[in-house]
């Protein structure tokens, strides 16, 4: 059972947009226009032969041994870390720092995939210790496959460590590195706790947990290491650039949950903020999320697609983007507008994935 898609159809349309309210996001009108079948269509083709650095592919192939992603997630992840960023890396170094953050990225979605997918308590419990409890780590604890799966997460780590202790900043902003992180460490276990028991999922915790405390855009972490990497440092501004990204973390994680919630919901994680909306609506209860399993799910999918959740998030992304619009007009010290423009250019792309046949 699948939701139809029209091709004649407008994502407006798709997303229960009044013509009325059509007309006030005009923003979300550059984004869907270019969102045809045709052009989506297009644009997976375009993905799918897209080649990553020989470097990257070699911790693809060593994930593809424990993990579940599909290539077209690492490819989507490449290209998120080529649009949306502060560096002013030049030509000959900017790979590396791409690199690097498509490697904290890969970290993340190890950690999140524990949490949503395994929705396993135990080596949740064991993973989380990697970035300042390792040395509490109790592989016993684990059978195979889950100690195959913390080596290969610990691995990871400790390279992406390595890689930004070279940074000219790093010591600059490493404890903000470390206290984003530890937001998202926190925010693991809401969302393991959050799949677990559906009945306390609601808008205001989800907004304070998840989105800006786990997000797979990983925008905040992005943020810190483009200023760990930079030559010459705003930071005169630094508090209003900070302002800025979260807002920004806010609309990306948005757009996120608009674009995966019903794979999500297939695969029983309920975290998406789709879920808590359509909840705080009424479109479904708690009863529903408790009654879903893998062979019924679409039936709180077709409750959900009939409520208004997605069109709200919608709202929300753009409402924040023209308030980082106008924050961006009053940094003076780099582009921050170009910024916040290649937030626009991301939410195409995070909605080529949930549209695309």
């Amino acid at each position: 059972m699948e939701i139809e898609k029209k091709e004649q159809e407008s994502l407006f349309d798709y997303y229960h947009f009044t013509k009325t309210e059509a007309k006030k996001y005009i923003v979300l009108e550059r984004v869907f226009v270019e969102l045809t079948p045709k052009k989506i269509r297009q644009k997976v083709n375009a993905l799918r032969g897209l080649e990553l650095p020989d470097e990257l592919m070699k911790w693809i192939k060593e994930y593809d041994k424990i993990g579940r992603r599909n290539p077209l997630t690492w490819k989507r992840t490449y290209g998120h870390s080529c649009i949306v960023n502060f560096s002013d890396a030049t030509v000959e170094n900017r790979a590396f720092l791409e690199n690097t953050k498509f490697l904290m990225f890969m970290f993340i979605i190890l950690l999140d995939d524990v949490a949503d997918v395994w929705q396993s308590k135990t080596l949740l419990d064991e993973i989380l210790k990697i970035p300042y409890e390792e040395k509490d780590i109790d592989f016993n604890k684990l059978d195979e496959r889950e100690q195959k799966y913390l080596k290969f997460t610990l691995k990871l780590w400790k390279n992406l460590l390595r890689r930004l202790k070279t940074f000219k900043n790093y010591k600059e902003f490493e404890g903000l590195l470390e206290y984003n992180i530890r937001q998202m460490l926190h925010g693991r276990r809401y969302g393991y706790l959050m799949n677990k028991k559906p009945w306390l999922i609601n808008k205001i915790e989800l907004q304070s947990y998840l989105t800006a405390s786990v997000c797979s855009m990983q925008i905040l972490e992005d943020f810190t290491i483009d200023f760990m990497f930079a030559q010459n440092l705003a930071i005169s501004e630094y508090g209003k650039i900070r302002e800025l990204t979260f807002r920004t973390q806010q609309m990306t994680r948005r757009g996120n949950w608009v674009s995966g919630w019903i794979k999500e919901i297939e695969e029983l994680d309920f975290t998406s903020g789709v879920v808590a909306y359509a909840l705080d609506e009424g479109a479904i209860t708690s009863e529903d999320l408790l009654n879903t399993t893998r062979e019924n799910y679409m039936v709180v999918v077709e409750k959900i697609r009939k409520s208004n959740a997605e069109k709200e998030l919608l709202m929300e992304w753009e409402d924040n983007f023209h308030k980082n619009i106008e924050t961006a007009k009053k940094i003076k010290s780099m582009n921050a507008e170009k910024y916040v423009l290649g937030v626009e250019q991301l939410l195409g792309m995070v909605l080529i994935s949930a549209h695309a046949s």
